[in-house]
């Protein structure tokens, strides 16, 4: 034995051991009586009245007693002794006897400050200050930050597990640890050790470095080998104290190391500070564990929910796409018999009626047309094309469609280019003229009389992109700021009386919002009521082409070798409405086409095989076989037979984005969209027969 361990037993065994009833640290709770557990105190030593009221409100919000200090009403110490307690001080009481005799008695001192500077944080340390936290309140960090304080600084509450094979000495040590109000077990066989941690489930471990059997740096590189037990804190004791040593302790997984001999106030103070930063370290893991646990919860919900939302977006796209057809091919046939009905020889009577037909019908167009452009923009599934375009020729396109109900309200339209703009630029003509015609439709409505004016003018033009503005200009009724301000609102109207005077569904001007966003641009209104409005918009188009654009109509780039014979091309129509039979069938007549009817796909392809046709025109929902599995089957006999491919025009009332795509996927080279509009029509039967349009060739 050494004399450093001759010590510790002599003072062991001397008349020191008299005083063993003495703690050696003193403990605010007594071994003989320990009072029942009462709510926790939060002390509140605030200088700022509103703080005050928000931190008592949150402290007893989450359970905690609360105590509010003044200057002149302390804390009674004997309150302490029956519970855990805190002190929130403001920097203004840092140096208050308040703040003084909370630290001298143990409390924790959470300074809450405006500022957040090294100088008020050292200002904070050298008054006791145990925490800090700045204002505005983190609600959250000031709950971890409570809760972490709150872990008891007395020691009575740890536990710690002595190894050491020297009897005396280890008795030494757990009496001193047990004065101190902790609880202690011995063990002097590293071999126990297993199971006296499972049994006694230790804060902290005090080994002897050096034993028989066993060394401590081997014990406890094998305690860390298990992972329930590689959070217990280990500190070393060794009669030798070298740098080396120490270093080389800490390498086998030690925590802290102490050289003999250890005073009592040493042993305590790192035990138990040691023992608290493994409960706060635990405390953190645990409270992380729980955040990632709720994280990943909350990350299969919202995963759950977008696999819901993606369902739910899917089955409203194929229901848009079904009613879509469903409702277009009746409006087909409706439009194509008053077509034919309006040209034939009417009276005044029957001529206004028809009339009275056609308007109605185009109403219930023009509202399908916009719940289905609502649907895609709201979907982020409209694409924009870009093609070279006249902008002053699509705003000319534009007043032709008006001229004759704007003529007959005694209404002048009128265009005006305030900047000289370019010939052509490059963009969508389509979109730019659905919004134009939404808002010279809306003024034609406002407006009883007078003139309405669409004016474009170049708003910016730099590096081969052009801004350009435009305005439409009524002389109306007007808005009030607050229609102002909802106008482009869904579902929105000016007024809810015009309902029924004016009509429509209310989403034009929100799709018109729509559409400018996604060209680039923006809109708004500036208006007086009665003195009329004006609608601007914002859109960026490019001086250049694209590097690539496609026609949606056709992207086929096959030839369609016809032959001309005397005969007039044969068409094969593969549609199973008989309106929208005969329709189709009288267009094509008048294009010098005749036409053969297919009620299915299935008969579709059998007449395709025993026969020949110049063009087809395809309906994409058919029974028995629809449109993309008929096309499939004509094109891979085709390819087997290596005939010359006939081209198949898709005829569909589906009209959200993606039908085009689908219908040039499956082999189809064009496509025409319920109702069938003659003029694309007409296009498309002269890029697909453009050999026969003249008979002499």
């Amino acid at each position: 034995m050494d004399k450093n361990h001759q010590k510790f037993t002599k003072d062991l065994s001397s008349g020191n051991q008299g005083e063993k009833n003495k703690p050696i640290i003193s403990s605010p709770h007594s071994d003989a009586k320990k009072p029942a557990f009462i709510k926790n105190n939060i002390y509140l030593f605030i200088s700022d009245k509103e703080l005050e009221n928000e931190l008592s409100q949150f402290v007893e919000d989450h359970g905690y007693n609360v105590i509010v200090l003044t200057e002149k009403v302390e804390f009674n110490p004997a309150h302490l002794m029956e519970t855990h307690s805190i002190l929130l001080i403001s920097p203004k009481f840092a140096s208050h006897k308040t703040a003084s005799k909370s630290s001298s008695l143990g409390i924790p001192i959470i300074t809450v400050s405006s500022k957040d500077t090294i100088a008020s944080r050292i200002d904070s340390v050298r008054n006791d200050g145990s925490y800090y936290i700045t204002q505005p309140i983190d609600k959250g960090l000031l709950r971890s930050t409570i809760d972490k304080a709150m872990i008891p600084r007395s020691p009575y509450t740890y536990k710690i597990l002595i190894i050491d094979d020297d009897e005396m000495l280890a008795s030494f040590h757990e009496m001193v640890v047990r004065r101190a109000g902790m609880k202690a077990k011995i063990i002097h066989s590293p071999l126990e050790s297993f199971i006296a941690i499972d049994e006694f489930k230790p804060d902290l471990i005090l080994m002897d470095l050096y034993m028989p059997i066993c060394s401590g740096s081997e014990l406890s590189r094998i305690i860390r080998q298990k992972e329930e037990y590689s959070g217990i804190p280990i500190i070393f004791l060794s009669t030798e104290s070298s740098l080396n040593e120490q270093m080389a302790a800490m390498e086998f997984g030690g925590d802290d190391f102490l050289s003999k001999p250890v005073s009592p106030e040493r042993l305590v103070a790192t035990i138990s500070n040691r023992a608290r930063r493994t409960i706060e370290a635990n405390l953190i893991s645990s409270d992380l564990k729980v955040i990632a646990s709720e994280l990943k919860a909350k990350t299969l919900d919202l995963d759950s929910a977008l696999t819901t939302a993606k369902s739910a977006e899917a089955l409203k796209s194929r229901l848009i796409a079904t009613m879509s057809h469903e409702i277009r091919t009746p409006i087909n046939g409706i439009l194509g018999i008053l077509d034919k009905l309006i040209h034939t020889a009417l009276k005044p009577e029957q001529k206004e009626l028809a009339d009275i037909i056609l308007s109605s019908t185009e109403s219930l167009l023009r509202i399908l047309n916009d719940t289905l452009d609502f649907s895609k923009l709201e979907a982020g599934k409209m694409n924009l094309e870009s093609i070279e375009f006249s902008p002053v020729k699509t705003i000319n396109q534009v007043h032709k469609l008006f001229e004759e109900t704007a003529s007959s309200k005694g209404i002048n339209l009128k265009i005006e280019n305030k900047t000289a703009l370019p010939a052509t630029i490059y963009g969508d003509p389509v979109r730019l003229k659905q919004v134009l015609i939404n808002l010279v439709n809306n003024a034609i409505k406002f407006t009883d009389h007078g003139e309405i004016t669409t004016s474009v003018s170049v708003k910016s033009n730099e590096n081969g992109m052009l801004v350009l503005l435009f305005k439409v200009i009524d002389q109306g009724i007007g808005l009030t700021i607050e229609q102002q301000n909802s106008i482009f609102d869904e579902y929105s109207q000016a007024d809810t009386s015009t309902n029924r005077t004016h009509g429509g569904t209310g989403l034009g001007l929100s799709i018109c919002q729509k559409i400018s966003k996604i060209m680039g641009g923006e809109i708004g209104v500036t208006s007086i009521p009665e003195s009329g409005s004006t609608f601007w918009f914002t859109a960026v188009f490019s001086k250049k082409p694209a590097n690539s654009s496609a026609n949606i109509v056709s992207t086929s780039t096959d030839t369609f070798p016809i032959d001309y014979s005397a005969q007039k091309p044969l068409a094969l129509i593969a549609e199973d409405n008989d309106v929208n039979q005969m329709i189709i069938s009288s267009y094509l007549q008048k294009h010098g086409i005749n036409s053969d009817i297919a009620n299915n796909g299935e008969i579709a392809v059998t007449k395709m095989t025993a026969g020949h046709y110049d063009i087809i025109f395809m309906d994409c929902q058919m029974p028995v076989l629809d449109g993309y599995q008929a096309t499939h089957i004509i094109r891979n006999q085709e390819e087997s037979s290596r005939e010359n491919k006939t081209p198949i025009i898709a005829m569909t009332g589906n009209a959200l984005s993606g039908d085009h795509e689908k219908c040039l996927d499956a082999g189809m080279d064009g496509y025409l969209s319920k109702p069938i509009n003659k003029q694309q029509l007409a296009a498309l039967l002269e890029e697909f027969l453009v050999a026969r349009k003249k008979p002499n060739i």
